[in-house]
């Protein structure tokens, strides 16, 4: 079915959904357009728009951007994404009790400037467009909260950016960025960075109350001092760098449970990481680490450790030391032949991940743990014709 002017067609629908009296939220559907053409509707009654405060257009393959929205005077949510809308109209500046704008998913090329003049804006979801730039003026959304602006072609950041001093989650993954500004914002809570060209991360995100930074699969070599500021990290994923260094004051770091450094080309577990005694999960994999120090004790509550494709040639008694936590261990793709016969008795392990390791010997007693409800999981199906059961 072919419309003309999908303007009037979407002004059909949201009338139908008032007179109907269903709410004053509203999701249409492409079912909803095929049912209201068979409507004849010959006037609008511009009141019933101030009744609604959320409408969803979402995944209708529009291709502009609706003229019924600027008659929606009280719309707080608006919701357009999963369409092919490439630019946003003047008018959008008059929806200024706008709260949250879903954009993600169309074909917009340029950040919508017009969104700048709309203060009341609390979420802005932009992710999966082509954007190349957040323009100067972003510091007018003086009560953003949230920008997720993730999988464009984002080169630039305004300086403006830094005055977004309520901004609490930032999601920038998946762009082009070699740098972000220095951004201090005691506010900021969550920043995603990854699947960017970044070779460090400036100083000022890391505050005492950040929970979450992403920075995987960047050009970062080392992690600066100013990490022991971070007392409430809770997760921080550094994986698919080039991280050499590590800072040694790591102790007020109290809140941090997640760690990932894997794919870093670390040829030892750094020593500063081993003094983080919050940590529950810990990945070590993807690098040349070839033994496990004893100072691994001090990570006392560490519950699962991923050391799978490392250079490990045995299995590494020194995490007899974290009997009392540790259950889950990964040391698949590595050279490990033998697996000690007390592994039971020394360990709390409900979960042992081995596969790709070229055993050939192994006691027929962790045969029968791994039959229990621990789920042990020792070798690979190939792997295992050619292991000895003593």
């Amino acid at each position: 079915m072919k419309v003309k002017n999908i303007n009037i067609l979407l002004f059909a629908v949201v009338l139908f959904y008032i007179l109907s009296s269903v709410n004053c939220q509203i999701k249409v559907k492409n079912k909803d357009i095929k049912k209201i053409l068979k409507q004849q509707i010959n006037h609008i009654n511009q009141k019933n728009m101030l009744k609604i405060t959320s409408i969803s257009f979402n995944d209708l393959s529009l291709t502009e951007f609706p003229e019924i929205i600027s008659y929606m005077k009280n719309l707080e949510t608006l919701d357009l994404s999963d369409n092919k809308i490439s630019k946003i109209p003047n008018f959008i500046k008059n929806n200024n009790k706008l709260l949250q704008i879903n954009l993600n998913n169309n074909e917009l090329l340029t950040f919508p400037k017009n969104i700048l003049n709309i203060k009341s804006l609390e979420k802005l979801y932009l992710s999966h467009n082509k954007i190349f730039e957040i323009p100067d003026g972003i510091n007018n959304l003086v009560k953003l909260k949230e920008l997720y602006i993730s999988n464009n072609e984002l080169t630039d950041i305004s300086e403006d950016f830094i005055d977004l001093y309520n901004l609490k989650y930032l999601d920038l993954s998946n762009n082009k960025l070699t740098k972000i500004p220095s951004y201090y914002n005691p506010s900021l809570l969550y920043i995603n960075l990854e699947n960017n060209q970044l070779s460090s991360l400036p100083n000022e995100i890391f505050t005492i109350n950040i929970i979450t930074i992403k920075a995987g699969n960047n050009k970062i070599t080392k992690i600066n001092n100013v990490i022991s500021k971070c007392t409430s990290l809770n997760t921080l994923e550094l994986q698919d760098n080039n991280i050499i260094y590590f800072p040694e004051d790591t102790e007020n770091i109290i809140s941090l449970r997640n760690l990932n450094i894997s794919r870093n080309n670390l040829t030892h577990c750094p020593y500063p990481i081993c003094k983080i005694s919050s940590l529950e999960n810990l990945w070590l994999n993807g690098n040349k680490i070839n033994t496990i120090p004893t100072y691994i004790i001090y990570l006392n509550n560490l519950k699962k450790l991923y050391l799978d494709d490392n250079l490990l040639y045995s299995f590494p008694e020194s995490l007899y030391l974290l009997k009392n936590k540790l259950s889950e261990l990964s040391l698949k793709n590595n050279y490990i032949s033998y697996i000690p016969y007390d592994i039971k008795e020394k360990t709390n392990l409900n979960v042992l991940y081995l596969t790709n390791n070229p055993i050939k010997i192994i006691d027929k007693n962790l045969i029968t743990w791994q039959k229990r409800e621990t789920a042990l999981i020792l070798l690979n199906e190939s792997a295992s014709k050619n292991v000895i059961i003593l």
